[in-house]
């Protein structure tokens, strides 16, 4: 048998907050990260990494118990009710591609146990590879392509943020009349080089 096993309690879906939630995601999270790596690369009987069982709830783990374990652990991470990651901007506005698709929530960066959560998920597709689960990980390419050492290029920008790139290579094309024009020689003065993340913060542009 697996040598690690988790009960999960019924999820709560009214606290949104990573520090809050009690999803499955944070009930697996808090269960198994401390774990060693090693146990769970580990597989058992071909079908399951760890023992999953379910409070209130019967019968033996026997390969379905884990799918639905795991099931319910990526459904918590793309979904609304738990912001580790939100919904690209092509989500937020409705437009173009990959309005399914969802980014690492930028207003956890520095957040240790945010960090850890990340890590956490990346071994939680490792288990679902080696499980041959093909759970949907609903990356876009912009996240993805970070995983596999690939450089990122426009298109990537354009399949999570429409609007962001257009406003891109409106200023790239931009000629010296065409911004005085837009703008008057007191630009520099009044423009403020900011731009809105994709958690509806505003961050300031650096060179």
């Amino acid at each position: 048998a697996p040598s690690v096993a988790t009960r999960f309690a019924r999820r709560s879906l009214d606290n949104v907050g990573i520090a809050s939630s009690n999803c499955i995601f944070v009930q697996a999270f808090k269960d198994l990260n401390k774990k060693p790596a090693s146990v769970l690369r580990s597989v058992w009987d071909g079908d399951r990494v760890f023992q999953v069982s379910f409070r209130g709830e019967s019968g033996s783990d026997a390969g379905g118990v884990f799918r639905e374990g795991m099931q319910r652990i990526v459904e918590d991470l793309f979904c609304d009710y738990f912001d580790l990651f939100i919904g690209c901007p092509n989500n937020l506005h409705d437009i173009n591609l990959n309005r399914e698709k969802f980014l690492p929530n930028s207003k956890h960066i520095g957040d240790a146990t945010a960090m850890q959560m990340y890590n956490f998920v990346g071994k939680i597709m490792g288990s679902s590879l080696r499980t041959n689960l093909a759970l949907p990980f609903h990356f876009p390419s912009y996240v993805w392509k970070g995983f596999c050492g690939l450089k990122l290029d426009r298109e990537d920008i354009v399949e999570v943020d429409s609007l962001f790139e257009k406003w891109l290579r409106d200023i790239s094309e931009c000629t010296e009349e065409m911004w005085e024009w837009s703008y008057g020689e007191e630009a520099e003065q009044v423009l403020k080089w900011t731009c809105t993340g994709a958690a509806g913060n505003e961050l300031t542009v650096r060179d």
